[in-house]
């Protein structure tokens, strides 16, 4: 299950809001991209992209993100419930650090698999 599809478990009783009613002092809140993504983030102002928010659309990587109001940025937005805090964002730790785990894993074996010569070209040694 990815981090997405976690969250939106745990938020099928959340109330959305438009995000033109989100709040804009720093504080981290939950948005969603249409029916898209959902994703823990704050509003910075002052910044060329004042939505800074966790990216894992693909379920494998994720990253730090940033969106504008646009009919292309977030739609709505929603306060962390309660429940959230605990077990929902538990299984999110624990489904992001696999997955960290993971590719890791395959970045090591790739590097071990590559020839000694471009091992000794990356490396700079004679």
């Amino acid at each position: 299950m990815t981090n997405n599809e976690i969250l939106r478990q745990g938020l099928t009783e959340t109330i959305w809001k438009p995000i033109k009613s989100a709040p804009r002092d720093g504080r981290n809140i939950l948005i969603r991209f249409g029916q898209d993504g959902t994703s823990q983030a704050k509003y910075i102002a002052g910044l060329p992209h004042p939505w800074q928010f966790i990216d894992s659309n693909d379920g494998i990587t994720w990253m730090i993100n940033y969106a504008v109001d646009t009919p292309a940025g977030p739609t709505h937005w929603a306060n962390f419930p309660p429940y959230l805090s605990d077990a929902i964002l538990k299984r999110v730790a624990e489904t992001t650090r696999n997955t960290m785990l993971k590719v890791i894993a395959a970045y090591r074996a790739k590097q071990a698999a590559a020839p000694l010569s471009e091992q000794l070209l990356k490396s700079g040694k004679p």
